[in-house]
């Protein structure tokens, strides 16, 4: 049985991390878009 919760742990582990890596893929392309659109509206406002 404590073979068992190993496992899950194990794929459990696998799987969080597969979920940050493709985060990880994601996030920088839509942190310069925000930054980019922001610096947008300031010069618009400036």
């Amino acid at each position: 049985m404590k073979l068992f919760f190993y496992y899950l742990d194990y794929i459990y582990t696998l799987w969080i991390s597969r979920c940050i890596a493709a985060a990880r893929k994601r996030i920088p392309g839509s942190i310069e878009n925000y930054v980019t659109r922001v610096n947008a509206a300031n010069k618009e406002a400036t």
